[in-house]
């Protein structure tokens, strides 16, 4: 189980430190505070921030292996709603995949699969809340803020067969 502490967005640190970094994934940029905590991961080959300082390399290597216990402490900031959503992601059983539908149902926001969509769109820690296992009702991809071929290959990495 991941240990990820979800707090107001009103409470995100005005100062954060991004960086860059390659894995297996692609390019990566990660956000830590000064404190050292994790708050955004995300898989872009857009950003373009400082390389990551080699002190933190073992991060990358934490999180390729999903070696959760051993990363600093990680943290979501967002709305109430994002965060509910957020939460039921992170309670998803590993090699189980949802639709937005099922994901709406499970929070008691029944005709909010849209909504439940947006927020899922805002998750701030790609691959750590698996917001790649939330496909369509049609059973296709539906869409990933980092690009549909990054969310294929995440799927793959967890063993999942996608044609």
């Amino acid at each position: 189980m991941i240990n990820i502490s979800f707090r107001p967005k009103a409470e995100k640190p005005a100062h954060v430190n991004k960086y860059s970094c390659s894995s297996t994934l692609g390019k990566m940029s990660l956000s830590l505070t000064d404190e050292g905590d994790l708050i955004e991961l995300h898989l872009d080959p857009d950003y373009d921030f400082p390389t990551l300082p080699q002190g933190l390399k073992s991060l990358v290597n934490f999180i390729e292996e999903k070696n959760w216990s051993q990363l600093p402490s990680i943290v979501a900031f967002g709305t109430p709603f994002q965060i509910q959503v957020w939460k039921a992601l992170a309670n998803l059983p590993h090699g189980t995949l949802t639709t937005y539908k099922e994901l709406a149902n499970k929070i008691g926001y029944n005709s909010g699969f849209q909504a439940v969509g947006q927020a899922v769109g805002k998750n701030p820690l790609a691959w750590i809340i698996p917001c790649h296992r939330v496909i369509s009702t049609s059973g296709g991809l539906g869409g990933f803020s980092w690009g549909l071929d990054i969310k294929k290959n995440l799927l793959i990495k967890e063993g999942y067969k996608i044609s």
